[in-house]
């Protein structure tokens, strides 16, 4: 009874890590432009392509955990302040996207695109040129290179998961209390039935 118990609780055991696997999941991912644009012009639409990389190797498809989750380009001008969103579109083979934005603006905006559920990769400043000035030797982007986030920590995983890990532990310790517990008690009743005294037999005379 108690081994049957003992293997019912294994399979909860898994069950719950099971669960709480797709939280702990992830790292971290690189996302690399197919091109840089030679020159960007406010009001004029922009195509970019890229590619999202888990752990900068392997190609991944960002809506493979559920729902809508398709990178987001974050642009924020670097002067006003003004920021702008676009979301982007499968295009192509696994991992491969393209946004497609137009810079309302001239002048230095920091790019950032976002593959959820990994964090932000960071694509540098683009200068953007005003519609009635165009400069064949100006420069469209700096510091392009991309700055892979690092992989969270032990504090960037959600309270749920400790929640589920702290119950895990607590049912295990309990249920090893009680195996222990039940298997003392048989070990104490065996060795009283063993040393109880035989009934004396009447002598017949």
């Amino acid at each position: 009874m108690v081994r049957r118990s003992f293997w019912r609780f294994c399979a909860a055991l898994l069950a719950l890590l099971a669960l709480a696997t797709p939280a702990l999941a992830g790292g971290w991912a690189v996302v690399t432009l197919d091109a840089l644009p030679s020159e960007i012009t406010s009001g004029q639409a922009l195509s970019l392509e890229f590619m999202v990389r888990q752990h900068g190797v392997t190609p991944v498809d960002t809506t493979a955990w559920g729902g809508e989750t398709l990178p987001i380009l974050m642009a924020k001008h670097a002067a006003t302040g003004e920021t702008l969103e676009r979301n982007a579109r499968k295009d192509g083979p696994l991992g491969h996207y393209v946004v497609d934005v137009t810079f309302p603006a001239a002048g230095s905006w920091d790019v950032e695109i976002i593959p959820p559920p990994f964090e932000g990769t960071k694509l540098g400043a683009f200068t953007v040129l005003a519609a009635t000035t165009k400069s064949a030797t100006s420069q469209a982007t700096a510091d392009v290179q991309p700055q892979p986030a690092a992989a969270p920590g032990l504090t960037d995983r959600p309270m749920s998961v400790w929640w589920i890990t702290a119950l895990v532990l607590a049912i295990a310790l309990a249920l090893t209390a009680f195996v222990q517990r039940e298997s003392l008690a048989r070990l104490v009743a065996r060795n009283r039935s063993g040393k109880e005294p035989q009934p004396a037999h009447s002598r017949v005379s």
